[in-house]
């Protein structure tokens, strides 16, 4: 296929309570059938969002985003004699899931366009927004949908600056930093061909310095469908989770007053690197809680031990580092009484988003079906982002295959009920 590419634009000087459109515009994007991405509004608070049709699809696109209930699938069914496609969405802190999905290739759809619009993203600034970076990112899929891995990626970023509040800079390229500047890293940066600066490592810290992500010097950042990625690149950042997400977790976490919710690279793709990065995070917790692990939260998967096994340098040491963090030192009644300061090193091989907290308890096999060919067996309805996305999903696999079919029935029994 010809190269997908996807743009949003900067927005400048809009402000809280004011109603903002974002559209997406695509090129290449005539062969695919279906896609799935992430919208990030950062620090922007939007509120009341919702996805409209773009100029792509000349009959229109049927939302999903409302549905609750199989039986709302059930009136909407048959809805591709009239629309040319479907959306389904839904909002988990700052980051928008949207997944679309049509019968046919747009070079298919008489009138359909290869270049434009796929869809708007609509929403209020909310009141405690602030300026930042908007990031939209995903996968487009042909109808070899189980190539989900290998499905190209493509993204953008723009800058949100909202009226009254100091205005965002452009992100720092990483070609133009000193030695000493690269050591210190507090912004937004971009790679020049993916690439790490060569003479030198790339340190990445979040605001308090609490999080230190070291990239080695020449390391190539890739997205997951092998290309090298010269996107948006954030530093650390604990996010404050909001109360109706940490619900969604298993219940070691729910009951975890200090767990740390942070992420790093890009917040619409994981960002994987050739040579592991050292990361290590100053962790503060009850001195009557466990010892911190640090997981990884795939978009649409279950929490994973985040890392890799592996050995490194620090100081003049050679430290052995586990998958999902060795603690390297221990700080009792610090910085009070009754509480521990933990210093937990992970060698990581990729940047996405982290939870720092107790160990999850052993979780059963996932249930697949081998012969599934959709891209929803990815989406389970006891995965970290507690989604409800499939219902639409789950009636199209009536035309993606039984597997997908076999696969919703037994995932999705909780939703439907």
């Amino acid at each position: 296929f010809a190269a997908v590419t996807v743009t949003i634009d900067n927005l400048e000087g809009k402000a809280v309570g004011e109603t903002i459109t974002i559209p997406v515009k695509v090129t290449g994007l005539d062969k695919f059938l279906a896609g799935e991405f992430v919208f990030d509004f950062g620090d922007a608070a939007l509120e009341d969002i919702t996805i409209t049709a773009g100029n792509l699809y000349p009959n229109g696109i049927e939302n999903y985003s409302a549905v609750t209930i199989l039986q709302d699938v059930i009136d909407k069914n048959g809805w591709e004699a009239t629309k040319d496609a479907a959306v389904d969405s839904d909002v988990a802190g700052s980051k928008v899931k949207i997944y679309i999905y049509g019968p046919y290739a747009t070079s298919e759809v008489t009138g359909a366009l290869a270049d434009g619009i796929l869809f708007n993203i609509m929403g209020t600034i909310g009141t405690a927004a602030k300026s930042g970076f908007i990031n939209f990112g995903g996968k487009g899929f042909n109808a070899n949908l189980n190539l989900r891995k290998k499905a190209p990626v493509f993204s953008d970023f723009a800058k949100l600056n909202i009226t009254g509040d100091t205005a965002i800079a452009d992100p720092v390229d990483t070609s133009t930093l000193t030695e000493t500047e690269a050591a210190d890293v507090k912004v937004a940066v971009t790679l020049p061909a993916g690439t790490a600066p060569a003479g030198f490592d790339l340190v990445l810290k979040d605001t308090p310095g609490d999080i230190v992500a070291t990239i080695p010097a020449g390391t190539v950042v890739k997205s997951e469908d092998g290309n090298a990625f010269a996107g948006l690149i954030e530093p650390p950042k604990v996010v404050d989770l909001p109360a109706a997400q940490k619900a969604k977790f298993d219940s070691v976490w729910q009951n975890d007053a200090d767990l740390v919710y942070f992420t790093m690279g890009s917040s619409t793709t994981k960002l994987v690197l050739d040579k592991p990065m050292l990361v290590t995070l100053t962790v503060v917790r009850s001195s009557d809680s466990a010892v911190p692990f640090i997981y990884y939260l795939p978009e649409n998967g279950d929490p994973e031990l985040a890392g890799i096994n592996g050995t490194t340098t620090i100081g003049a040491d050679e430290v052995a580092i586990a998958q999902g963090g060795t603690v390297l030192n221990t700080q009792t009644d610090t910085p009070a009484a009754g509480q521990t300061t933990y210093t937990v090193a992970v060698l990581m091989d990729h940047m996405s988003t982290f939870v720092a907290s107790s160990a999850l308890p052993a979780a059963a096999a996932p249930v697949a079906d081998s012969d599934s060919t959709c891209f929803i067996n990815t989406l389970s309805a006891d995965s970290n982002s507690g989604s409800r996305f499939g219902l639409m999903f789950g009636l199209l696999a009536m035309v993606l295959g039984f597997g997908c079919i076999r696969y919703y029935i037994k995932q999705k029994r909780e939703i439907m009920s």
